[in-house]
């Protein structure tokens, strides 16, 4: 798994490539956790246009990353979703608390007004 990221104005894009996984969570989370506390990070757009799996417990971690950008009143997007992924987004209705784009590109149009 390989993960970075890059920061466009108050935008973090966080790129997984990858499984998110159980076993892979907690090196996510870890290296998600610093730009979730920085209050200079208005967004955190997830891509998972290179995540090949999501389980259950990656679901769980968007949802934690989530939760802790709402405790200061930012905000967590997705973009790149494959089929399959958006299809889980929709199944457990999460495509209705937070917003899902097409491409990187779209939401940071979106997210940058």
């Amino acid at each position: 798994m390989v993960i970075s990221h890059h920061i466009e104005k108050n935008i973090c894009v966080i790129s997984i490539i990858g499984r998110v996984v159980g076993t892979e969570v907690s090196a996510i989370k870890e290296y998600c956790g610093a730009f979730v506390g920085d209050e200079n990070i208005r967004v955190l757009l997830l891509s998972l246009k290179e995540v090949s799996t999501l389980d259950s417990a990656g679901i769980g971690l968007i949802v934690e990353l989530y939760k802790g950008m709402q405790k200061r009143e930012a905000m967590l997007a997705i973009c790149n979703p494959k089929e399959s992924h958006q299809k889980i987004f929709d199944m457990i209705r999460l495509n209705k608390i937070f917003s899902i784009y097409a491409t990187e590109e779209e939401a940071l149009s979106d997210l940058s007004e």
